[in-house]
């Protein structure tokens, strides 16, 4: 899945309606100017005040709204809260020139993405190409519906007591909270979508989480934490045990398998690789007709809290490795081969043997350590 870079909206969307929100009638009026290129493409609502938005959304249907965050009465993170509510169709985005973690954190659950003032119309464009190329495979309403919903995800009791201690004391590092954290997919997706959000003004997305916990601090790891808005458990079950355990193992042989420059970028993207099955698990649908669908569904959840997109494509694709290309592994290709090693190493390590695409890259020999690297990770015994 490539990235996409063109600027309009993907042929699956005729024309996108969207509702620009902002209390300031000269910026609201620039925002509106920003898209008349693109009357074929955008079909733009301006409103000034967030009860102005609702009475709209009430009378039409909107693909988007971005709206600002602090506006007089009804603020952004209160309208998208309805909205999420309401319409949880409706993609959400929230534009502010502050960079407070308070208020990062309070709109946490609501928008889908962040964007600093002044936003440039391409930022806002790829981000929605990505969205809506994604969301157009989500065929499943009840299901699109539901990642449109999420702003939380079931993490596992004792990690999230394990967070709770660590923050507390003045002892902690980074290192030791980045160790928690990593172990559970929920946290790590959380604290990512918190991280690579414009309120922090980053100039490239972060994929680490000690990174991310440096760049944050410990105040507001600390307040993600606390926040119950935030951080949610369903409480322990042998599905999810299993699910996280999975995961863990993916992201450590991925680790391993990647080449240096990616291995860290990789392992988050095989923590967070079936993330789509806990969405589809809150659905009751974590059955076996799940298949491949929550691939899709995790990718369009990740990639609407703003994940970067070697990870959003890693996981769209996990079960997709391409080893008749000539390209080089890139993270999608080392995730898709450290989940063939953890389902089933010795199937997996035939197969890596005989690939055409690894032997062009001169990567045949390294396949032995792979295999050894995910039975010290699995303990596994070929049979």
């Amino acid at each position: 899945m490539p990235e996409p870079t063109a600027v309009g909206l993907p042929t699956v969307v005729e024309k996108c309606r969207l509702l620009l929100v902002d209390d300031e009638p000269v910026l609201l009026r620039s925002m509106v100017r920003c898209f008349a290129p693109f009357r074929g493409q955008w079909d733009v609502r301006p409103a000034a005040s967030g009860e102005e938005a609702l009475a709209l959304l009430q009378a039409e249907v909107f693909d988007v709204v971005i709206s600002d965050m602090r506006m007089p009465g009804m603020d952004g993170a209160r309208l998208l809260e309805q909205v999420r509510e309401r319409w949880p169709n409706t993609v959400r985005l929230i534009h502010s020139g502050q960079s407070s973690d308070e208020a990062a954190v309070r709109a946490l659950g609501t928008a889908h993405q962040f964007l600093a003032k002044p936003w440039e119309l391409t930022e806002v464009q790829q981000s929605l190409v990505r969205i809506f190329t994604l969301r157009a495979a989500l065929l499943d309403k009840e299901v699109q519906a539901a990642a449109s919903r999420v702003n939380v995800l079931p993490s596992q009791v004792q990690m999230l007591q394990r967070l709770q201690r660590a923050v507390a004391s003045e002892r902690s590092t980074p290192k030791e909270l980045a160790t928690i954290i990593s172990e559970d997919m929920a946290l790590t997706a959380k604290l990512l979508q918190t991280v690579n959000s414009a309120f922090f003004g980053l100039a490239r997305r972060i994929s680490r989480v000690e990174e991310a916990i440096t760049y944050l601090g410990f105040s507001t790891v600390r307040s993600l934490a606390q926040a119950v808005n935030v951080f949610s458990s369903f409480g322990g079950s042998a599905r999810l045990d299993a699910v996280h355990q999975h995961c863990t193992a993916v992201a450590r042989v991925a680790r391993g398998v990647a080449p240096p420059a990616i291995a860290e970028e990789a392992f988050t993207a095989g923590l967070l690789h079936d993330i789509g099955l806990l969405v589809l698990s809150s659905l009751g649908r974590d059955g076996p007709d799940a298949g491949t669908f929550h691939e899709m569904v995790g990718a369009y959840l990740l990639m609407t809290w703003g994940l970067p997109w070697p990870v959003v494509d890693a996981v769209a694709r996990h079960h997709q490795l391409e080893l008749e290309s000539d390209l080089p592994l890139g993270v999608g290709d080392v995730v898709g081969i450290a989940h063939l090693l953890v389902d089933d190493v010795a199937v997996a390590a035939e197969r890596l043997r005989q690939s055409p695409r690894l032997e062009a890259l001169g990567l045949t020999g390294q396949v032995a350590a792979w295999v050894d690297h995910a039975l010290a990770v699995t303990s596994v015994k070929v049979s």
